[in-house]
């Protein structure tokens, strides 16, 4: 947590009340670059609260207040209490110590949503919150037990992962910072697929990259490679593949993802599903896709169908999705793989 507070606190304090809304901006973004979904898992954040208790940045920031039985907009951003975005806090334990600037621990049963808010999870969080020196404000990370407490790396040759990872059907999560490619405008073209490449074949060495997330996104290209030649095999199968089946696809901790499309674009029924504009079914900078999301809290080994929300009112043919939560175990505890 020290080295969280040094992190964020290296922006310079400034007097006028335009260059105090700077140094909040900048806080807020190193929050987000420092803090990514590999490093907090499918359901973990992170937010900040000044010492009046009201929120900065969160993920679930909802400017909204309750007028008798109705939901009206607030004002404005800064109004809305850290009370009215994490619930499950109704004695004010966690409010009440940030507010305080105290630094400690907190555990709360919580009833989380996803897919905007139409489908409900029942999880274990644990906060960790702490004082941000020479500001007014706190920090406070949130952790999930179960799904993701342990994470694997094995001991891949770059030479190996590299020919996995340049596969056709792989994507990395592009809102996430593999490599800094934002410091050398000669690196601001490249995706970060493209940039990791680079760096790893060594015609980009002065990139600055996430090693361990490296190793973990290496890992995951070569033990989820077979899937390739598995699901092309179901395609060439004698007895074809079933009517109405579209895309094959799975994803790991490390934001990686591998996809299969089964029918051309012009048949396509979900049309949109894994494009760039669907953001909710994409590893983003602010959440996990919502299929990894539900899969994580559902029975390992047991698929889970649902309808997305668009095709629920929508005449045949409509839109059956699945996911499965493939994991490992030690001591009953789930490990990370999807």
């Amino acid at each position: 947590m020290n080295q969280v507070k040094r992190h964020i606190g290296t922006s310079v304090s400034f007097s006028s009340s335009l260059c105090c809304a700077f140094h909040t901006v900048l806080i807020c973004v190193s929050l987000k670059l420092f803090f990514n979904g590999s490093q907090l898992g499918v359901h973990g954040y992170a937010f900040l609260n000044t010492n009046n208790g009201y929120i900065l940045s969160h993920p679930d920031l909802r400017p909204l207040y309750k007028e008798g039985k109705k939901l009206k907009p607030k004002p404005n951003y800064n109004s809305v209490d850290l009370s009215e975005v994490e619930w499950e806090d109704t004695e004010d334990t966690l409010r009440t110590a940030m507010v305080k600037g105290e630094t400690g621990t907190l555990s709360l049963d919580v009833r989380a949503t996803v897919d905007k808010g139409r489908r409900v999870m029942f999880l274990k969080n644990e906060y960790f919150y702490t004082t941000i020196n020479e500001t007014p404000f706190s920090l406070g990370l949130v952790l999930t037990r179960g799904h993701g407490k342990f994470i694997f790396t094995g001991n891949i040759s770059v030479e190996e992962g590299l020919h996995d990872l340049t596969a056709a059907d792989v994507a990395l999560a592009n809102e996430w910072t593999y490599c800094e490619t934002d410091i050398d405008p000669h690196h601001r073209k490249l995706t970060q697929l493209q940039a990791v490449i680079r760096y790893l074949t060594g015609k980009e060495p002065d990139l600055q990259c996430d090693e361990v997330l490296l190793r973990q996104t290496l890992f995951d290209a070569v033990v989820t490679a077979p899937m390739e030649a598995y699901w092309t095999a179901i395609l060439l199968n004698e007895s074809g593949i079933d009517d109405g089946i579209e895309t094959a696809f799975m994803g790991t901790r490390s934001g990686l993802m591998r996809m299969f499309r089964y029918v051309g674009a012009e048949k396509r029924v979900a049309k949109k599903f894994l494009s760039a504009s669907d953001k909710e079914n994409l590893f983003t900078l602010d959440h996990f896709p919502v299929w990894y999301r539900r899969a994580a809290e559902n029975r390992p080994g047991r698929f889970l169908y649902y309808v997305p929300k668009e095709d629920m009112r929508a005449v045949p043919p409509c839109v059956l999705r699945s996911c499965q939560d493939v994991s490992a175990f030690e001591s009953r505890a789930t490990a990370w793989r999807k």
